[in-house]
C-alpha cells in the first residue's frame, strides 16, 4: 500500500496535464529542463487535478553539493505530503537531463522520460522519501487543497 501511494503521487506530479509553468509533453517545462542542464538553482510549483484530488507540486533544483546534483520534490494533497530528497552524481544527471530531451510517443502510450525518471527515484541510492498524513494527525483540511468550483 505504502508502495502505491508513493507510485501514484510520483506519477501525478509527473504527467498530469499542468498549464502552470507550461510544462511539456514530457512533464516538466523548458524552464526545468534549462537549469536541470547545469543544476542550476530553480523552483517550480504547479498544481493540479487529478480524478478528483488536487495535487500542489514543487520540483526543486537545490544546486550542487560537490559532483552531485541535489534535487527535492515535494507533493502534497489534502491527504498527506510525500517528499523526495535526491542525489544524482554526475552521470545520472546526464541522463536525467538527455531524459529530459525525450519526447513522448502517444500512440505507443509511452513516456520514456517518466520512465527513466522514475527509475532514478526509486533507487533508494539516489532518493529518500518522506511521508506525512494528515489523517494521523487529526482530521483537518487546508481550504488550499480544496477544489476551486467557479
Amino acid at each position: 500500500m505504502k508502495k502505491s501511494f508513493l507510485l501514484i503521487l510520483i506519477l501525478a506530479a509527473g504527467c498530469a496535464g499542468v498549464i502552470a509553468n507550461e510544462r511539456t509533453d514530457n512533464g516538466f517545462s523548458k524552464k526545468f529542463t534549462q537549469k536541470f542542464k547545469n543544476c542550476d538553482v530553480y523552483i517550480e510549483n504547479a498544481t493540479f487535478n487529478m480524478a478528483g484530488t488536487v495535487f500542489h507540486d514543487s520540483k526543486q533544483i537545490l544546486g550542487r553539493n560537490g559532483k552531485n546534483c541535489e534535487y527535492l520534490q515535494v507533493t502534497g494533497t489534502a491527504n498527506g505530503i510525500l517528499t523526495v530528497s535526491c542525489s544524482f552524481n554526475e552521470a545520472l544527471s546526464r541522463d536525467l537531463y538527455n531524459a529530459l530531451l525525450i519526447k513522448p510517443d502517444y500512440r505507443a502510450g509511452i513516456n520514456k522520460t517518466e520512465e527513466i525518471w522514475q527509475k532514478a527515484m526509486q533507487n533508494p541510492q539516489n532518493c529518500t522519501y518522506k511521508r506525512s498524513e494528515y489523517y494521523s494527525k487529526g482530521f483537518q483540511i487546508d481550504p488550499e487543497y480544496l477544489p476551486a468550483f467557479n
